[in-house]
């Protein structure tokens, strides 16, 4: 019997292509859209979307449930347009959110991967997109007291509408100290259509996402601290959430200088 390495690479991607589409006919039926191509200057595969390129060196490391679980990994990309979906951000991570996204997937369904891939509980369910931002967040360094200017933002039952993007920001971002009651929640794209007698039908037309996949209709910002708006005050021209926030951050800054 032959060992594993001495079938040619090609002939053992022509069989796991095969038993894909066999056993797993989804990805072995995207599979079967890409050309095979040997290429000895990358470390292990890669796909453009209309090549899968590979390195014979390595196809000869995986057994042949692994390599047809590899197989799948790559044919994914494309699938799932990542390479157009990638847009200004660094190559390197934006693969490394991709691979985090697709691997779980690939698991659930049956497939055998390298014992060295990415997978990571945490990102479960999650966008390439979400992955990217939460691993960009926490790979930043955190800023020290020195050099973090003191902040805050005050909203109520009324902030809504790009308001609510906003507050959104400054939360996921930890840019600033909500004040104040939690927002309306209230946020969509929308358009409008004249039905006659004077009257307009408005219909929403799309939802809006936060970076970390939150969407912002329905979902009300709780603020980090709670002041009640009181109308009988704003009525006379205090505005008393306004004020609370100014104050912190006077306290704030002071407390820092000195």
């Amino acid at each position: 019997m032959l060992h594993v390495t001495e079938i040619p690479a090609t002939e053992r991607i022509r069989k796991a292509r095969t038993a894909l589409l066999l056993d797993h006919p989804f990805f072995g039926s995207l599979l079967f859209r890409l050309r095979s191509e040997e290429c000895r200057l990358i470390p292990t595969m890669a796909t453009n979307g209309v090549v899968l390129r590979y390195n014979p060196s390595f196809v000869d490391t995986l057994n042949a449930a692994t390599l047809a679980g590899v197989l799948a990994h790559e044919v994914m990309h494309p699938a799932l347009q990542h390479h157009t979906r990638r847009s200004k951000r660094d190559p390197v991570r934006w693969n490394e959110a991709c691979d985090y996204a697709i691997n779980p997937l690939l698991l659930d369904a049956g497939l055998s991967l390298p014992d060295d891939v990415l997978v990571d509980p945490r990102f479960r369910g999650m966008s390439a997109e979400q992955i990217y931002n939460q691993r960009e967040v926490e790979a930043q360094p955190e800023s020290s007291s020195e050099s973090e200017s003191a902040q805050g933002k005050n909203d109520n039952r009324h902030t809504a509408s790009a308001a609510e993007m906003i507050v959104a920001f400054a939360r996921e971002n930890q840019l600033a100290t909500i004040v104040g009651e939690k927002t309306a929640g209230r946020l969509l794209s929308a358009t409008s259509v004249k039905v006659g007698n004077g009257f307009r039908l408005a219909m929403p037309t799309g939802a809006y996402y936060t970076w970390n996949g939150l969407v912002l209709e329905g979902t009300p910002m709780e603020p980090d601290e709670l002041i009640e708006f009181n109308w009988h005050e704003r009525r006379t021209g205090i505005d008393g959430q306004l004020e609370y926030a100014n104050e912190s951050i006077r306290i704030e800054r002071a407390e820092r200088a000195s």
